[in-house]
């Protein structure tokens, strides 16, 4: 797959989604643009960083190991050592934070992985009730 996001691309919804996160949940079906029931890798990438927003306690536009690992009451899903196993698989440079070439790269991984039949585009089909 061709690299689509890059540091640049990723940086600015960053912030953006950072300011603009709600308290409620997040549905995938908002961030299709264009109506036709399938995310491509942009829209799904739109989706996950306003996800990942909200893991940015402090709203300084860095996710820190912290911040991630410390999952609000309504995000269950993960235990907290697991996380932490995620967390530092996808800090390549071992900072402790997550920058956006890293968040490229696990948002890029994710779609991959979600992306079942290789359409690179995500089905209503392919997508998990709960993301």
């Amino acid at each position: 797959m061709r690299k689509i996001l890059t540091t640049l691309t990723v940086a600015p919804f960053l912030l953006a989604s950072a300011l603009t996160v709600a308290g409620g949940p997040i549905d995938w079906r908002d961030y299709d643009n264009d109506g036709n029931k399938k995310l491509t890798i942009e829209e799904f990438s739109q989706l996950r960083i306003t996800q990942y927003a909200k893991f940015d306690r402090n709203s300084d536009g860095i996710w820190s190991r912290k911040e991630f690992v410390k999952r609000s009451n309504n995000m269950t899903m993960a235990r907290t050592d697991a996380l932490r196993k995620k967390f530092n698989k996808w800090d390549a440079n071992d900072d402790a934070e997550l920058n956006s070439e890293e968040v490229a790269k696990l948002i890029a991984g994710n779609f991959r992985w979600l992306d079942k039949n290789k359409s690179r585009s995500l089905s209503l089909k392919e997508m998990p009730k709960r993301f």
